[in-house]
C-alpha cells in the first residue's frame, strides 16, 4: 500500500491581483507542484493536481508591515507558504528555487524564515504593475 502523500497547500500573501492574473500564478503554482510532489509510485499527476490547493491571502495598505515599514504595491512583499512541514532542509531548498521563478520571473534568492520560505524581489513591482485589482 502506497502511503498518502498529503494535500499540497499553498498560501500565497501578497498585494491584490486581477482575477485573470490570480488564475496564471495558480497554474504555474500548481504545475510546478505537481511535477515536484508527483512521486514514481503512488498518486499520479492528475490526482496530485486535484488535491492541489492554491490560496490568495492578499493584504490592502496598511496592513502588512516587514520591519516596521508598510508593503505597498510600489515596494510589495510576496510570501508563498508550503503546507509540507515534514520536508528535509534539502527538499524545501529545491522546492524554493523551483517556485521562485514562477513568482520572480527567474531565480533570486529565496530565505527561510520560520519554517517557510520567502522571497521579497524588487521585481515584484512588474508583477504586479498594471495587474493589481480594484
Amino acid at each position: 500500500m502506497v502511503e498518502d502523500a498529503g494535500v499540497p497547500y499553498l498560501r500565497l500573501t501578497c498585494p491584490p491581483l486581477t482575477d485573470d492574473r490570480q488564475r496564471r500564478v495558480a497554474e504555474e503554482l500548481t504545475a510546478v507542484v505537481v511535477e515536484l510532489f508527483t512521486p514514481p509510485r503512488g498518486p499520479s499527476a492528475d490526482d496530485i493536481r486535484a488535491r492541489t490547493t492554491v490560496h490568495f491571502a492578499t493584504y490592502g495598505p496598511d496592513q502588512l508591515f516587514v520591519g516596521g515599514r508598510a508593503a505597498t504595491t510600489e515596494d510589495p512583499d510576496v510570501t508563498v507558504e508550503l503546507s509540507d512541514w515534514s520536508m528535509s532542509t534539502r527538499r524545501q531548498a529545491r522546492v524554493a528555487a523551483r517556485l521562485t521563478p514562477v513568482l520572480v520571473g527567474r531565480p533570486r534568492g529565496g530565505r527561510r524564515a520560520a519554517g517557510r520560505w520567502t522571497t521579497t524581489t524588487a521585481w515584484l513591482r512588474q508583477l504586479l504593475a498594471g495587474a493589481v485589482g480594484a
